[in-house]
């Protein structure tokens, strides 16, 4: 039973309701339908039942009738932040499109409809309120702090045999903890970290164990942290394994005395085993109870947690990497069969494939041989080796139970980032700034006044998740930024597991709808074959099923190939009206219905890689709520819709088009602007001097767009700017207009690649001096020096040179003519590291 935290989501949209602006619902339709105090009243019901919630998820594991009211009410939530939206987008369409709307219509039509809609949402809390009853639930503040308690213990035996795979690891770290014991550091920690089940306490035991080890110091001790950082626990157990005595009962004056006699100049190494908490004010604490001991004397810290291994080190962390495909066979092996038992050759073949689960994670095939070592039936290992991960059951020191601890630990703000991950396809490369924006899209972010503010916030989540090892693989470019990232096969696992309840994958297998579906993905491989001939042959069928998902709000469709149907499009925007998400890459369409502009909650749309399309329909400019547009690779698209200016939420624009200036009537709607890409745009030949008009502007990427000559000289008005990335632009002059880049006193990243005309920078670039910080230079091979007045660049922290011959040897370090205007510089790489397109 995964467990429901809805604390989170309903604080989110209590503040949502109780800060909610609704002076145009007062002043103009308040009098006739009384809206304010309708949605003050649903309001207070739902923050009168929400009272009970934390005594509701702390007791859910042991009902299954609570866990189902618990998902009675979140449905609930969602219905609530629903209507909270559409309010505040009529708001926001009847200020953007002024004129256009039928004022008779507008203040008969629609309140009559919301008031119906709060009307019934009523009728749904009431019976939830009154079921409640059944429960006996107590009344508590709503906090949102996790209250967890651990019963997670671990031991220091080891046997060696059955450790396979990390005897390197374990002579490497041995050698380096022999180094820090005959050093002059009085103590020395080093953190073990890696995904949960990797087998970093496995590797632990195999140090803690070595001849080398237990000659080299006098005393050692194992304590098993855990989850909740407990320092009166943490000290009582590395008393216990020295002593064999348990001395919880005493006071923490009494146990730390109790430390010192054990610690007092002795030279010792404890393992400190499974460690979560990162504050560094309580790990200060303990070390300095831990300073008693003798010259030499060494702490082991094994975690999940980056951050963790940042607060606590004095030697650089061990990561723990995967184990072969060879390796984690034969560990399988191990547990699949008994020791001599004679081993079947198709069993050994399912096994192989069964073994394509485990990702390299010890654990994972430890878990799927014991699992099978029961059982010669082939059909058996057949079943497992179909059936998906979380539907194996599992005992709780199974690799997802393992693997589990890791989102149980989490924040509910990021457990809700965490889950939204299973709509993407397994070992995808996510762009951190896409997946950011995909966050704000489904309103998993806090609300704030600006969307910078919010991305923000959520790069912050990102940088928490990508610390707890729930990401991997990340591609860091020159400048420090983490551009793209994965997500380890078996935490993607985890992640469609704790979501299974509103996740459907609509695939070739029998899929289960339901109105609890909220993340629906397209696998169907090739729409080409299987959507338009399913659609229309099954069409009552399939609808009658995808109907009960009409909640949905996120619709994609990734790595699918293949022709849709303008039926099936229409069909799709009809269907799903509360849809905040949709992501039709890589699929191709000759027109966009115009119905798109119905889909009037929509934050999200990628189109990307659609060869086929020419032009937008004009109703898309409708959706005053879209934050991204997605139009990388769509080749043939011709221009940009007419009322374009009308996305006046539009903060991320990825482009490409056959447009020869960008745009003709300029970007005044777009002062939202954050983020702009031009992709591939082979005929762009002018930005036009409306450029200017984007004052929020952080990043500009331009990346191969052959005809573009220059910049414009409204560039000079993008004083927000903060990044500017320009790649294979074989025309372009950085030196004309001069002005152009001028009045960049916010830029921080620079990164110019094989632009063959540029020879050097204008005078007017010397704006960027006070905040500029990181320089790459690639394949520009008429460069051949610097400018002078890079010397006044006084904040530069980097400089990349790749491919810049003539440039790179007068840099050279000490012995270049010019190195004496950046020695100030403290880090010059001859190398590359440029960014992605995306």
């Amino acid at each position: 039973m995964v467990e429901l935290k809805l604390s989170s989501f309903v604080i989110s949209i209590l503040e949502k309701a109780s800060s909610f602006g609704i002076d145009w619902a007062t002043n103009e339709i308040n009098s006739a339908w009384n809206m304010k105090k309708d949605l003050g009243n649903l309001e207070r019901s739902l923050r009168s039942i929400c009272a009970t919630l934390q005594d509701a998820e702390g007791r859910q594991s042991k009902s299954y009738a609570l866990q189902e009211w618990l998902d009675n009410l979140k449905d609930v939530v969602y219905d609530v932040d629903d209507v909270l939206d559409d309010v505040a987008t009529r708001a926001l369409e009847k200020e953007v499109h002024k004129g256009l709307f039928n004022q008779m219509s507008h203040l008969l039509v629609y309140p009559f409809k919301l008031s119906h809609r709060i009307k019934e949402i009523h009728e749904k809390l009431n019976k939830i309120e009154a079921d409640k009853a059944q429960f006996g639930l107590t009344e508590h503040l709503i906090d949102t702090g996790e209250a967890r308690n651990s019963n997670r213990e671990t031991h220091s035996f080891i046997y060696e045999p059955d450790i396979i795979g990390r005897d390197e690891a374990k002579n490497h770290i041995v050698a380096g903890i022999l180094t820090a014991a005959d050093s002059s550091s009085h103590l020395s920690v080093l953190p073990i970290v890696g995904l949960g089940g990797i087998g970093k306490t496995a590797l632990a035991k195999l140090i803690y164990n070595d001849v080398r080890i237990t000659d080299k110091f006098n005393k050692r001790f194992w304590a098993c942290v855990s989850d909740v950082f407990d320092l009166k626990k943490v000290l009582d157990g590395i008393i216990q394994s020295s002593t064999g005595q348990s001395h919880k009962q005493l006071n923490l004056e009494l146990l730390q005395s109790k430390l010192c006699g054990l610690l007092q100049g002795q030279r010792y190494l404890l393992v400190l085993d499974d460690m979560w908490n990162d504050k560094a004010s309580e790990w200060d604490e303990l070390r300095s109870l831990l300073s008693r001991g003798g010259r030499g004397s060494v702490i082991i810290v094994t975690t999940r947690s980056s951050n963790v291994a940042s607060v606590v080190k004095t030697l650089e962390p061990f990561d723990v990497v995967k184990l072969s495909q060879d390796e984690c066979m034969k560990i399988f092996i191990r547990h699949a069969f008994r020791r001599d038992e004679e081993k079947d050759p198709q069993l050994l073949k399912v096994g192989k494939s069964i073994l394509e689960k485990c990702c390299g994670i010890p654990l994972a095939a430890k878990t799927l041989g014991s699992l099978l070592c029961n059982t010669r039936d082939v059909e058996e290992w057949q079943r497992i080796e179909k059936d998906k991960l979380w539907n194996i059951k599992q005992d709780k020191d199974g690799i997802l139970p393992a693997l589990k601890l890791s989102y149980d630990a989490l924040p509910p703000h990021l457990q809700a980032c965490f889950a939204s991950l299973s709509t993407f396809p397994k070992d995808y490369e996510l762009f951190t700034d896409c997946l950011v924006m995909y966050w704000m899209a489904l309103g998993l972010l806090p609300r704030t006044r600006e969307s910078k503010e919010a991305i923000t916030v959520g790069t912050k989540y990102l940088h928490e998740l990508l610390a707890r090892s729930l990401f991997q693989d990340q591609f860091v470019v020159y400048d420090g930024t983490i551009q793209t990232c994965k997500v380890h096969d078996l935490i993607h696992d985890l992640a469609v597991l704790v979501s299974q309840k509103e996740h459907v994958v609509v695939g070739s297998e029998n899929v289960h709808f339901s109105e609890r579906i909220r993340q629906l993905v397209w696998d169907r491989q090739d729409f080409l074959v299987e959507v338009n001939s399913f659609f229309e042959e099954t069409k009552m069928n399939f609808h009658n099923k995808l109907q009960k998902a009409l909640k949905a709000r996120t619709f994609a469709s990734r790595y699918n190939c293949g022709t849709v149907s303008k039926a099936f499009l229409e069909y799709l925007f009809s269907t799903f009206t509360t849809l905040r998400v949709l992501i039709l890459s890589e699929l191709e369409f000759d027109e966009l219905p115009c119905s798109i502009g119905d889909l009037r909650h929509l934050r999200y749309l990628d189109l990307r890689w659609n060869r086929k399309i020419k032009f937008l329909p004009n109703s898309l400019c409708k959706l005053v709520n879209l934050q991204t547009l997605h139009l990388s690779g769509c080749d043939q698209l011709v221009e940009l819709p007419r009322d374009v200016d009308g996305l006046v939420n539009l903060t991320r624009l990825v482009l490409t088009s056959k447009q020869k200036y960008l745009l003709k009537d300029g970007f005044c709607g777009w002062s939202s602007l954050l983020y702009l890409q031009l992709i591939d745009c082979l005929e762009l030949t002018s930005l036009t001097e409306g450029f200017g008009n984007l004052i929020a502007l952080r990043e500009l990427l331009i990346f191969n767009c052959p005809k573009l000559v220059s910049l414009p000289s409204a560039m000079k008005e993008l004083s927000t700017l903060e990044r500017l990335v320009i790649n294979n632009c074989e025309e372009l002059d950085l030196t004309e207009p001069g002005e152009a880049l001028s009045m960049l006193g916010g830029l921080r990243s620079l990164e110019l690649v094989a632009l063959p005309k540029l020879v050097g920078f204008p005078e007017s670039f010397k704006s960027a001096a006070s905040s500029l910080q990181y320089v790459l230079l690639e394949d520009c091979k008429r460069l051949e020096k610097l400018p002078s007045f890079i010397l006044d660049f006084i904040y530069l922290k980097k400089i990349v040179l790749h491919d810049c011959p003539i440039l790179s040897k007068r840099c050279a370090v000490d012995t270049g003519e010019d190195y004496h205007l950046i020695r100030h510089v403290s880090d010059i790489a001859l190398t590359g590291g440029s960014s992605k397109a995306h």
